[in-house]
């Protein structure tokens, strides 16, 4: 799990680092000022308060719409919620959750995160976890949630599961996902195009560059390696793909 505490504490800046995806369940809670939240090409004003819920591999970003915007963001791993729901079965239209909707209990639950700000290097993160897992829990109980059909939801958790486990092999392709799969092209493309919201390309792109930032920010890797690590085949392809996401070079980025 990742608990950052405000966008000065972040491993990268979301408002600079454009759309992204990943596999975890994150909760963002406004500490202060505003922001717009896009997920999956819907947008959300976030003021003081407000809870938003992303769910995993949902294209998202988030935009400080003032100087004093203040988020708390927790990352919560699928597999942390195995015992209690099937993320892979579940999809939600409206994320967010106004600050006059919320109970004193989740109330209770961020100002008990808040007193562990470094959890992952002190011995308090068994405890924030818990709470970050039971607010979740919380959330998902207040969002409306559609339940995707048993043989619906096993094909797109079994393409998502491929995609998860074969992304960082620079060969992968949408012919060997439906090869996999044993499901055709045209199902697999209408899948990323109707649920994910963007096409399979881009998909595995971002997953690419999320697992690069995370390889150069947290584990000190040189751009060069982990590019290669992450699944791009050359330094060129991979320059492009990050020119067109973020606006920028990565060795400009990284300076930041």
């Amino acid at each position: 799990m990742e608990y950052f505490k405000s966008r000065d504490e972040w491993h990268y800046d979301p408002c600079n680092c454009g759309q992204h995806l990943h596999e975890n369940f994150e909760v963002v809670y406004m500490l202060s000022g505003e922001c717009k939240a896009v997920v999956e090409k819907l947008e959300y004003n976030i003021k003081k308060g407000d809870f938003l819920v992303v769910f995993p591999f949902q294209i998202h970003e988030y935009i400080p719409l003032c100087n004093n915007s203040k988020f708390l963001v927790m990352s919560i791993e699928i597999q942390k919620l195995s015992y209690w729901i099937q993320p892979f079965t579940i999809t939600s239209s409206n994320a967010k959750i106004d600050a006059g909707n919320t109970s004193d209990f989740l109330r209770i639950l961020v100002s008990k995160l808040e007193e562990y700000p470094n959890m992952k290097k002190n011995s308090h993160s068994g405890i924030a976890t818990s709470i970050t897992q039971t607010l979740l829990l919380e959330l998902l109980n207040m969002i409306p949630i559609e339940e995707r059909s048993t043989i619906q939801s096993t094909n797109h958790e079994k393409i998502l599961l491929i995609c998860r486990a074969k992304y960082k092999d620079s060969s992968f392709n949408l012919e060997m996902l439906s090869q996999k799969t044993g499901l055709s092209i045209r199902t697999i493309s209408r899948f990323f195009s109707n649920d994910v919201k963007v096409p399979f390309s881009r998909f595995i792109s971002l997953m690419r560059l999320n697992h690069v930032r995370d390889l150069v920010e947290k584990r000190n890797y040189s751009i060069t390696n982990a590019a290669l690590e992450s699944g791009f085949g050359t330094i060129r392809s991979f320059n492009l793909v990050f020119k067109k996401e973020f606006g920028t070079s990565p060795r400009e980025f990284f300076k930041k």
